[in-house]
This record gives C-alpha cells, structure tokens and sequence, in this order.
C-alpha cells in the first residue's frame, strides 16, 4: 500500500521529501519491493529501453580546482595521466570508434575550471564533424561557462551539456572552496537558455547527510534537469576524501530510486562507481536507471562495453539508437 500510494505522488506531482525519507529508510529485506515499484516508473517513460554513452577525457589532471573528491584536481596527489587538450581529429576518431561500439551518446569532459579559447576552438570543431557527419548525440562537459560559450556550443550542434551539483549547497563548501555551488548553478541556467539540453547529477558518499541527498533530488526536479547521473564515490589514494565509507549496495539502490521517484520521467543513469559500490546490484539498479556509462570513466577503469551488452542482453533490455 505505502508503495501505491508513493508511485501515485510520484506521478501525479505530488510526492513529499517525508515520502522520500521513507525510501531512504526502507528496509533491505523487502529491497525488492522498492526496486519492483521504481520499474513501474521507468518503465511507465523509457519501457525496456537502455542508453549507452561513452566517456572521453579529452583533457587530463592539471585542473586548478580544489575538488577534494577528484584525481584531477590541484590538491590531488592521485598517480593519473595528465595531459592536456586533444586536437580535435583525435576526438572525431575516438567518436568514431564509440559509434562503432554501439554508443547512445558521446562525452566530451575536460579538466578546467572552464574551458579557454582554445579548448573551446577543439571541442566546437569536433562537435560539429561528431553531430553532422557521424550522426551521434553529443554531451560536453567542460566546467564553468558563460552564456556567450554556451550559445556557441549550441550553435556548433551540442545537443546536451554536462554539469553536475555534486552534492548540495549546504555541504558544497566542505568538498570545495575554489568556485561555489551557485557557479554551477549559474552554469545549468545559462545551458538551458542556450536551448541545450541539461546532464546535471551528483556524488554520493562525499560525507553528506540524507537530507542533503533529498534536497539534491528536489533540485534537480526544480531545475527540470533532462538527465541525472547518479555517481557512487569510489575513494582514490592520493584524493583528500581518500578513506570515505563506500556506499553501500542497498543504499545505492535506494538513492536510484529516490531520484526515479521525484523525477520520475528524466532519464536516470547509473554513473561513476558502480561497480565497486553496487557490486551484484549493479544491473539489478538498470530496473531503475534507464542509462549508465560503459568503458570506464575519466580515470578510472570500468565494466567493457562488451560485458555490459553481453549481460544486459541477458536480462531482455534493448538498446536506444
């Protein structure tokens, strides 16, 4: 009954952060309930559908930022490669080879602050080879913009902007000092008045509290955010955070479909730590997330898009072209 009544608010606009506490709490025992409910809303919007997208980190550590949960960032200590901006060509042909992998869509990250002339220069150019010849769907995440460089991305065919909250405004400053949350915030305004398509997610497990997940899920509900990658923290030697509590599996479910349940139209992706975090759940969640990352991430390494497909063939999902 308490289920019914939460995918009737869910869907009817209604659902309460009280509602939310109770699927934080629920219990481990009937994991399987919950998870059975958030189906109903996925695939109320996306059926048996699954999207598939392909990270490229086009540019590499020597970020200025003091991210204390990032291996790229100026008081990481992390063991990374580091280098910095691809030509545009390489970018096409790793793009090319994503489209021939079978990738939904095709993401563009660098480490910056915000992109210069230059790096804007790249990654315009290659949008526009990536949107217009090879047909793919683009994403670009390349830190703070202005609204002129957000109009630019837009007119060079970037179909969806990357910028994640990574964790509330209350618990912000303790994760990093260098920029605020309401210069991302400003950041999503501008992409979604340039009339790109907003990729806004965030960080679990950075030492933030339940209400501090809750408020996250309401924001991205308030800000109307297309689509939402859920990261899991996965803790790297050398990173300040280095030593935070992983996630657990259960909580990792809970936290998926709390964002199903508060957004439960926008695409929901399973992101960063997954494997580590979820463990045996990892494709269970895809009953929840109708979309995840495959081939690794930014620096760290991940399931094969080949072990993806293979698994989730298995279990009847269809792939979004």
């Amino acid at each position: 009954m308490i289920l019914t009544r939460l995918i009737d608010a869910s869907l009817e606009d209604k659902l309460t952060k009280e509602d939310s506490r109770l699927i934080l709490s629920w219990p481990d025992s009937d994991l399987d309930k919950l998870i059975d409910a958030a189906a109903y809303l996925r695939k109320k919007f996306y059926n048996n559908k699954i999207m598939l997208h392909i990270l490229l980190n086009a540019k590499s550590g020597l970020c200025p930022e003091d991210c204390k949960y990032c291996t790229q960032s100026s008081v990481s200590k992390a063991p990374i490669s580091k280098y910095q901006m691809m030509k545009s060509e390489e970018i096409c042909r790793r793009a090319e080879k994503a489209k021939e992998a079978g990738a939904y869509r095709f993401c563009m990250v660098i480490s910056s602050k915000g992109p210069s002339e230059y790096e804007m220069s790249e990654v315009t150019k290659a949008i526009r080879y990536i949107s217009s010849t090879l047909k793919m769907r683009t994403c670009a995440s390349l830190g703070i913009l202005t609204y002129q460089q957000a109009c630019s991305l837009k007119k060079s065919g970037l179909d969806r902007y990357n910028h994640n909250l990574e964790t509330s405004e209350r618990h912000f400053p303790n994760i990093c000092t260098t920029h605020s949350f309401h210069d991302r915030l400003r950041t999503v305004k501008y992409i979604k008045k340039a009339g790109i398509g907003s990729c806004c997610g965030f960080i679990a497990g950075m030492g933030e509290t339940e209400d501090d997940l809750i408020e996250l899920a309401f924001t991205m509900k308030r800000l109307n955010i297309e689509s939402i990658p859920v990261n899991l923290f996965n803790p790297i030697k050398g990173t300040p955070l280095y030593g935070s509590r992983s996630v657990s599996p259960t909580l990792g479910i809970k936290l998926l479909a709390l964002f199903r349940f508060v957004n439960p139209s926008k695409e929901i992706r399973i992101a960063g730590g997954r494997e580590r975090n979820l463990k045996s759940l990892q494709y269970e969640s895809l009953k929840i997330a109708n979309s995840m990352f495959t081939n690794g991430y930014l620096t760290a390494l991940g399931m094969s898009k080949d072990e993806d497909v293979q698994v989730l063939q298995k279990m009847g999902f269809e792939f979004s072209t």
